[in-house]
């Protein structure tokens, strides 16, 4: 089984101690369509919902969403420590993007 919110928080870790503008993506190693991406306290995610993310996420935290596109990606403004954001994280490929307990990340760094 795979320890997602292990590689989750060493990779936020990583983008936290990085200048301005890194960020990571994590995709679901079966299917890329499944994805969030982390900036230094900011998430954006795959969304594949019509209903508005401050309804649908609202067992979430966060402090605001920034921007989002029905059936596309939601950007939200989350301000945690780096392994509750790892938590988050997790929790949201399973309960958002569905993914089973057992799925496998890749993680890709990028500026």
């Amino acid at each position: 089984m795979a320890d997602n919110p292990a590689l989750i928080e060493s990779a936020i870790r990583e983008i936290n101690s990085e200048d301005d503008g890194a960020f990571v993506t994590f995709a679901v190693a079966a299917n890329d369509d499944l994805w969030v991406q982390y900036l230094r306290a900011t998430i954006n995610a795959h969304y594949p919902f019509s209903v508005d993310p401050k309804q649908n996420l609202r067992t979430f935290t966060f402090s605001r969403v920034e921007e989002w596109v029905p059936g596309e990606y939601v950007w939200l403004e989350v301000a945690l420590s780096e392994r509750d954001m790892a938590l988050w994280i997790d929790r949201y490929f399973r309960e958002v993007l569905g993914c089973e307990a057992d799925y496998r990340l890749i993680a890709s760094r990028d500026e």
